[in-house]
């Protein structure tokens, strides 16, 4: 296998964590733990977020703007810094895995 045929799966890995989902890059790549990890961390900021701009929505809709960052403020905040962390551990991640797959001696 040449060096480039190895690190075509590293930036698939890359990629796939970085625009698709947190973990699942890592996932395959090997690291199964990390990647788990990873993707739960994403899902539950994902899912905390959502709900934060539900309820800041419903307030919004049904009695005005609300205060501040309106109801379930901190769960949003909560949600946006697990996605964000989740993000940057992946993307480190991927970025390990492309640098592995580059030091790898190729076969000739």
């Amino acid at each position: 296998m040449t060096g480039k045929a190895q690190r075509e799966p590293a930036w698939t890995y890359l990629m796939a964590n970085v625009l698709i989902l947190p973990g699942l890059g890592s996932f395959m790549g090997g690291r199964r733990v990390a990647g788990t990890l990873q993707a739960l961390a994403a899902s539950a900021g994902f899912a905390l977020t959502m709900l934060w701009l539900w309820s800041y929505g419903t307030a919004l809709l049904g009695s005005g703007l609300p205060e501040g960052l309106g109801p379930r403020g901190g769960e949003g905040l909560l949600g946006i810094a697990l996605f964000a962390v989740s993000w940057v551990w992946s993307l480190a991640s991927g970025l390990s895995l492309l640098r592995e797959s580059r030091q790898t001696p190729t076969n000739r």
